[in-house]
């Protein structure tokens, strides 16, 4: 398979409410198309409502603690966190033109979203959670960078959210095997062709 290809393993991280949070991708390209894997290496996070304030206005933040306090009286001041669980695994549709590759990654089972105070916890369970993917790689097709977007869902209490990512190609010699296996049984499919 030709360098020019993307086909292959994947290693970066995506930015979100200041984190960086590392994500493996298995792609394979076949004409202008691109399909493959995801998956992303922390899939659990907790922030305070600080650190996603800068997403929010102080409107929101306000009406999402006067919110919890209604339902959670006995919250103390400032230990509502907002949480975020998400499946490990995703699955990736897309294209290339050129050298922008743009794709969906597709959770594979439900995410979790919600606010946790002490010992509860109020959120929403979502199927089908997609996350818009669009980069660009560099001259040589060894890095990809570029903007993640998540689509407001209003009916889930989602907000239009969005961040940056890099993923940069990994060399399949340098991928090591997971003890008891052989390299080539750590390979991809794609890769024994």
């Amino acid at each position: 398979m030709s360098s020019s290809h993307v086909t292959g393993c994947w290693i970066g991280h995506y930015e979100q409410h200041g984190r960086s949070h590392p994500i493996t991708a298995h792609l394979l390209e076949f004409g202008q198309y691109i399909s493959g894997t995801m998956r992303d290496d922390n899939p659990e996070c907790e922030y305070t409502l600080f650190e996603i304030a800068v997403e929010l206005s102080s409107e929101a933040k306000e009406q999402i603690e006067e919110s919890f306090r209604e339902l959670v009286p006995h919250a103390t001041a400032g230990s509502i966190h907002y949480l975020t669980r998400l499946p490990i695994d995703s699955s990736i549709q897309g294209r290339r033109d050129g050298q922008v590759i743009s794709f969906v990654k597709k959770y594979a089972g439900e995410c979790f979203g919600g606010y946790k105070a002490g010992g509860e916890i109020i959120g929403t369970q979502i199927g089908n959670h997609a996350v818009y993917y669009e980069g660009r790689l560099t001259y040589d097709n060894r890095e990809l960078k570029g903007r993640w977007f998540v689509e407001a869902r209003p009916e889930h209490g989602i907000q239009a959210t969005e961040g940056s990512f890099l993923l940069r190609r990994v060399d399949q010699e340098s991928v090591s095997a997971p003890p008891g296996k052989s390299a080539r049984q750590n390979r991809p499919w794609w890769k024994f062709w």
